[in-house]
């Protein structure tokens, strides 16, 4: 009892919810369960604010500042945009040259620019929208899923 008695003393001296519920569970105000239940709850509380990186408090001016000055700027390496595209896209496009060459390709847009071509004229050829080709090019739209 002695145990319980000094949670209640921290309880009452400093609110932890903690303390609160070790006194009670110690000293047999509440079962096992119940000690797990507003463990989870409490302490879910704090999880959830800390794993969305919410802070505690409001960031100060001059933080806010360091924080955009840091990011500033910043750009993705090409290799993390493909994979970005890779990953974002659930389709794979079979494009074919006027040469009558077929292509398999994931990011189309990247293909229209590299090959000087509307990437609105080639999704729509993909979506059955257009008519079939766009400067001799054709596109058919294949679902990953």
């Amino acid at each position: 009892m002695e145990h319980a008695e000094a949670h209640r003393l921290l309880f009452e001296e400093e609110g932890r919810w903690q303390d609160r519920v070790a006194w009670m569970g110690l000293s047999g105000m509440i079962g096992r369960e119940e000690v797990i239940r507003q463990s989870k709850s409490e302490g879910g509380k704090l999880g959830c604010l800390r794993q969305k990186g919410l802070p505690r408090k409001p960031h100060t001016e001059s933080h806010k500042k360091a924080i955009a000055d840091s990011v500033r700027g910043y750009k993705h390496t090409q290799k993390a945009l493909d994979l970005m595209s890779i990953a974002n896209s659930p389709y794979c496009y079979i494009v074919i040259d006027p040469n009558g060459t077929e292509e398999k390709i994931r990011n189309l847009d990247r293909f229209c620019k590299e090959n000087n071509l509307a990437t609105s004229h080639m999704c729509n050829i993909a979506n059955g929208i257009n008519k079939s080709t766009h400067k001799g090019y054709s596109v058919r739209k294949i679902s990953l899923l």
